[in-house]
């Protein structure tokens, strides 16, 4: 990726904040989802990898006789200390963290730029492994009891909804958008498994919203 100024730096040391120990030596290396530790022993060559992502810190502090010190605070409360030889080393490190983990636009995720050696069909085919609409037809809906919604088309109700929705048989546009409105994130309740022996159904949604909100009417119904 192009944020990464410096993808290898060898003499690199940990250091053990908790205890006395000598520190260890490694190469750290720099990719496009994790920074990688790597000691130096070669009857231990222990591997410290930490995701871009859980950084939610990084210090450069002063130059010392010993090297440079890079701190990076993770968000699991885990505290790395390095100490890189060249100051111009931990300066390419530091901006290559600071933008990989900080990244300024969603496009800038690595979901985005990562390229699987596939084909477009070969890529294509874990969206196809589940056919929602094949699936419920195997449950038996719809049904007398429940029946296909389009209320969700182009995810205007619930963006985190599928368009595919089924909710009890007869319920009403107005009905279901009243709902959503009372429910976080528009999450109104819709059928997500149906039991055709015995007609039980799981069905799904999110809590109320918070505050002193009066009751809803068209969530009751």
């Amino acid at each position: 990726m192009e944020h990464i100024l410096t993808p290898k730096v060898e003499q690199v040391k940990l250091l053990d904040r908790l205890t006395s120990k000598k520190p260890a030596v490694g190469t750290l290396y720099l990719t496009a989802t994790h920074l990688i530790y790597v000691e130096s022993l070669p009857e231990q060559r222990r591997e410290t990898w930490i995701l871009h992502h859980h950084i939610s810190a990084i210090e450069k502090l002063p130059l010392t006789s010993t090297g440079c010190p890079l701190l990076i605070h993770c968000k699991n409360f885990r505290v790395t200390h390095f100490v890189i030889c060249r100051e111009r080393d931990c300066h390419d490190v530091y901006c290559s963290l600071l933008k990989l983990s900080q990244p300024v636009l969603f496009e800038e995720l690595y979901a985005f730029s990562y390229n699987p050696k596939q084909n477009e069909m070969d890529r294509g085919m874990g969206w196809k492994m589940l056919d929602i609409r094949e699936e419920f037809q195997r449950m038996g809906v719809p049904n007398e009891y429940w029946e296909q919604t389009d209320v969700n088309e182009g995810y205007e109700t619930c963006n985190t909804y599928s368009t595919f929705l089924c909710v009890p048989k007869g319920t009403s546009k107005p009905i279901i958008v009243g709902s959503s409105k009372f429910r976080s994130r528009g999450r109104f309740p819709v059928l997500s498994y149906f039991f055709k022996e015995n007609s039980a159904a799981i069905c799904r949604c999110s809590q109320p919203l918070s505050g002193f909100s009066a009751r809803c009417v068209e969530d009751e119904q």
